[in-house]
């Protein structure tokens, strides 16, 4: 869903200026992948919750890598940027 699709069905909708501002822009999606321990990566998670960079239920659940006790978590973002 683009984001004019979005404003278009909402109640922003009646202001013409706000759609045509934001029909110029995109978005990229971007991964954050953070690979280590569950204690580290968890201590990871957190820090990045209370500095508000972050929900803590935004990241993936756990994966093992191929590693022992070793762990990824991604977290998937989007980037606006204006054409």
């Amino acid at each position: 869903m683009l984001i004019k699709d979005f404003l278009m069905s909402s109640e922003v909708a009646n202001d013409v200026s706000l759609i045509n501002t934001v029909s110029s822009i995109e978005r990229e999606a971007v991964q954050i992948c953070v690979i280590g321990s569950l204690d580290s990566i968890m201590g990871i998670i957190y820090d990045l919750h209370r500095r508000g960079f972050t929900e803590v239920t935004e990241w993936s659940k756990s994966q093992p890598t191929v590693k022992p006790r070793e762990y990824i978590h991604l977290l998937h973002r989007y980037i606006l940027h204006r054409s």
